[in-house]
């Protein structure tokens, strides 16, 4: 019997994911850069207005590409959660892979982002998705098996979730590693205090991703139900890059094709691995 207690603590959730994200999308019309210091003496570009304030402009910039997937992405989250209450199989998977991503978003937002009015709810959406999280993992645990898998492209998808993992570490690396020898932050990167979302990335999602294509190489369980997380990470990721990319062209000017062309394709892979994995789940409602 899944637990109808975790209805209002979901939709609370969706309430606050809203709120967060059509507040930080419509920055956008707020655009208001200026140059100031930061505390090692280098000038930077900073948003100084509005609730992304106090931001380097390309982490304002990657902030509204982030809101703008999110508000994309909600609709999904909603619809995908109605049917997990109704037992929908699939659409778990779907949920299951939403919400972690939604719940590592908004711990990067409580921790990176200067600090502002929206700050509470950022903090508050870790444990509220959390609850809804373990929810549906012991609906996942219970129901899900490699029984209800049909013939499924594992080795393509755990080819795919080593690729992307390693073309993340080499960027990041190919920005980290040059500026530890000459003791300055990565340029781009100029103005804030640590990389934390580069921590995060190179100590939990790349050796997820990575221990998710060993499980799917071999077709273990823990890979099919790591596989939806890793998809609409990557999904997520490539259309925040996307929207941001485009913004970036809009505001700063230079639009980045080559840059572009490359994440609309992974997102396309993305869809295409997503369509798969949902048509060879056998059960659809238990």
């Amino acid at each position: 019997m899944l637990n109808k207690k975790v209805n209002i603590v979901f939709f609370i959730g969706a309430l606050l994911i809203a709120i967060t994200s059509f507040w930080g999308a419509i920055q956008i019309f707020n655009v208001d850069f200026i140059n100031t210091l930061d505390i090692r003496g280098n000038i930077i570009e900073i948003q100084a207005s509005g609730i992304y304030a106090y931001n380097i402009s390309s982490l304002f910039i990657e902030g509204v590409g982030w809101d703008i997937a999110r508000l994309l992405l909600l609709p999904l989250l909603i619809i995908s959660y109605l049917k997990y209450r109704k037992g929908s199989i699939k659409w778990t998977v779907i949920l299951f892979g939403l919400l972690v991503n939604f719940i590592y978003q908004y711990f990067l937002w409580a921790l990176t982002w200067a600090y502002n009015d929206l700050f509470l709810m950022y903090c508050l959406l870790v444990p509220i998705l959390a609850i809804v999280l373990f929810d549906v993992l012991k609906f996942v645990l219970q129901n899900l098996s490699l029984n209800h898998i049909n013939p499924f492209p594992y080795i393509k998808l755990a080819n795919f979730s080593l690729t992307l993992s390693v073309l993340i570490g080499i960027l990041w690396l190919s920005e980290i590693v040059p500026s530890i020898t000459s003791g300055n932050l990565p340029l781009k990167f100029t103005g804030v205090n640590t990389l934390v979302v580069q921590a995060i990335d190179i100590t939990v999602i790349l050796p997820v991703a990575i221990f998710t294509f060993t499980a799917l190489r071999k077709q273990k369980r823990i890979g099919v139900i790591l596989s939806p997380i890793i998809i609409i990470t990557f999904l997520s990721l490539s259309t925040a890059i996307i929207a941001g990319t485009v913004l970036s062209g809009l505001i700063v000017g230079g639009l980045d094709i080559v840059g572009l062309i490359i994440f609309i394709l992974i997102a396309a892979l993305d869809v295409y691995f997503l369509k798969r994995l949902l048509l060879s789940i056998k059960s659809t409602v238990v």
